[in-house]
């Protein structure tokens, strides 16, 4: 029946199902010498093969393809990639040397190994999405794909993207299976775990918008941090924290699914809670990241339109579960008495510094210190507490867009930030942007009135339309609103100006694209104050100039620490421009996490110490 696999085969593809449903019968209750067999004639490849089509990384049966399926219709691969799991899940995988890894995953007695051809394969980019698309589910193939990627690199790497890829996807009914595969790569318990919640999940990387902080946003609610991943090339998607934040205002109902899938992880996962538990908030509304959540659970219990009785039932009960999940995790957190990484406010760019390291060829890296200053934090639910006085202007709107503000007892007070009728800054109210225009009286209270009432005129059935009695706060300048170093012992530090940033930019002076990965390593015996990712961003093709990598101190009461720069690079030449610095190698990831393969000759910069 393995002869069958082939043209003529594909081009009955809306009638093979039986076909495969014998074979898969046949298979699963093939004796231990037939199975032998089948692993020498790699049945596993073959029917990969078959499967891929064109996106198959091999060159079997690639002579002639028949194209399966149509726009309104998929084949049918259920049975095919049933033998396909139960065969590889019988098999060891091998690491790069060669030797056999035993996965806990591992099913059988069998002393056989899968295929280097079959994990060519399954490392294809199509492998999940076609699955998916032909009517399949991740969880009948979850299994084998912990396997496979149980201490393999690559592989992690592969179906890692394939999530993410799958998440920023326009096939909205898919998107809850790629979550289930997210959080079945992330329960994998391996050496390459920290890895996979990494890729997944998003490291913090500051948003810089002609400045840092404050000077990068115009509300209380705007993103001063985005969570990045190696696996996603810069700007073409959205990590998992990164869609969990941006999408809670027109998919709720897959917000709150995702949640509970969060949620039960981190229960068993320490890895993952350690991750979660330090990783700070997207905008100064919040002191970590998951604080977002029961101001979402909230709107969201606020919206009825277009929903049955049932449909509202159900989903009261599942935010209840998240509540009640939340309240745990949050338990958990405060017995263990952990902060998040970064609890402060970044203002005003006060001083740059650029250092820059060349190398022999094309390639050079600028380190920009970049000097700010810092004030603490004080989340109130709906505002921050902590915002200095030169930013509670006109245009910049400081509490969240669900209450109404009320300003009291706006008299000068020494210290309070308010000078001449206007809010001003702790320390320079020559540069500050307050309005010429006092926030006083009744005109102000109408102005912001108008500005939130403009966003939530009708009530009903989206995030911005939610039937809800604004909550109203009052506000007192000399009080509430801390604008010099009058901080509550909660903040962690009071105003200072701090060397915050350090900003890693490659550039490119020769006319070839260049490819380029940057790295960096703590110097031995010295502790790193910020956080420092296992893979930086994507490899970047760089014609000019590109931002590789931006680190922010955690601890402001410390340094950055002592760490060293490496960056690997390749120049891909032009087509009519000879260079001597070319290179026609592929690149290639180790499967060591954490490195990069030499397999093609790089080009190393002299590591540079910073301190």
């Amino acid at each position: 029946m393995v002869g069958f696999l082939g043209y003529e085969l594909a081009s009955q593809w809306s009638k093979f199902t039986q076909f495969f449903d014998l074979l898969k019968d046949m298979v699963v209750v093939a004796d231990e010498k037939l199975l032998l067999s089948l692993y020498e004639r790699d049945l596993i490849t073959s029917l990969l093969d078959f499967y891929l089509e064109k996106s198959s990384p091999i060159t079997k049966m690639s002579i002639r393809r028949y194209e399966m399926g149509s726009s309104v219709q998929m084949p049918n691969f259920v049975s095919l990639m049933k033998i396909v799991t139960f065969l590889t899940l019988r098999g060891d995988t091998v690491d790069k040397e060669g030797a056999k890894i035993r996965s806990p995953y591992r099913e059988g007695a069998l002393d056989v190994k899968v295929s280097e051809t079959a994990m060519k394969c399954l490392a294809c980019e199509e492998f999940v999405p076609k699955y998916l698309r032909s009517s399949g589910r991740i969880e009948e193939i979850l299994a084998m794909i912990k396997h496979v990627c149980f201490l393999n690199k690559k592989l992690t790497k592969t179906f890692c993207r394939a999530a993410l890829v799958g998440i920023n996807s326009n096939e909205v009914g898919k998107i809850p299976q790629y979550f289930d595969l997210v959080f079945g790569l992330l329960s994998i318990e391996d050496g390459l775990q920290p890895l996979r919640t990494e890729l997944l999940l998003g490291y913090a990387q500051p948003i810089y918008k002609g400045g840092y902080g404050l000077c990068a946003v115009i509300d209380i609610e705007d993103d001063v941090n985005c969570y990045v991943s190696a696996a996603m090339e810069e700007g073409k998607g959205k990590t998992v924290l990164q869609a969990l934040w941006s999408d809670r205002r027109r998919s709720e109902k897959l917000i709150v699914l995702c949640l509970k899938m969060l949620f039960n992880e981190l229960s068993t996962n320490k890895i993952l809670h350690d991750y979660m538990k330090a990783m700070p908030s997207p905008c100064y509304l919040f002191e970590s990241y998951l604080d977002w959540i029961p101001k979402f659970l909230q709107i969201y219990a606020k919206m009825s339109s277009y929903m049955t009785a049932s449909e509202l039932k159900e989903r009261d009960e599942s935010i209840e579960e998240v509540k009640k999940m939340y309240a745990e995790y949050k338990v958990r957190v405060c017995k263990e008495g952990v902060q998040p990484r970064q609890l402060y406010i970044v203002g005003k760019t006060l001083a740059t510094k650029e250092t820059t390291v060349t190398t022999e060829g094309p390639i050079k890296v600028t380190v920009t210190e970049i000097t700010a200053e810092v004030y603490g934090t004080k989340p109130m639910d709906n505002y921050n507490a902590a915002l200095p006085g030169r930013y509670l202007i006109d245009h910049f709107n400081h509490v969240s867009n669900n209450v109404n503000v009320r300003y009291e007892n706006k008299e000068e007070v020494k210290g309070s930030g308010v000078e001449n009728g206007n809010l001003v800054g702790p320390s320079d109210s020559a540069t500050s942007m307050a309005s010429s225009e006092p926030p006083n009286g009744k005109d102000e209270n109408k102005k912001e009135e108008t500005k939130l009432e403009s966003k939530k005129e009708v009530a009903g059935d989206s995030w911005d339309e939610v039937d809800s009695k604004k909550e109203e706060i009052k506000i007192n300048v000399n009080e509430d609103i801390t604008s010099a170093a009058e901080f509550s012992p909660k903040l962690t530090v009071p105003f200072m100006s701090l060397a915050i940033f350090h900003k890693f930019e490659i550039i490119n002076s020769g006319k070839d694209r260049v490819t380029a990965k940057l790295v960096l390593e703590p110097k031995k015996n010295s502790a790193l104050n910020f956080y420092c990712p296992i893979t930086i961003g994507a490899c970047k093709s760089i014609y000019y100039s590109a931002t590789a990598f931006t680190i922010q101190r955690d601890d402001v009461s410390k340094d950055l620490g002592e760490y060293e720069i490496k960056v690997k690079f390749q120049v891909q030449p032009s087509a009519n421009v000879p260079t001597a610095y070319s290179q026609s190698s592929p690149i290639e990831d180790d499967t060591n996490a954490g490195t990069f393969s030499r397999k093609s000759r790089w080009n190393l910069m002299s590591r540079v110490h910073i301190h």
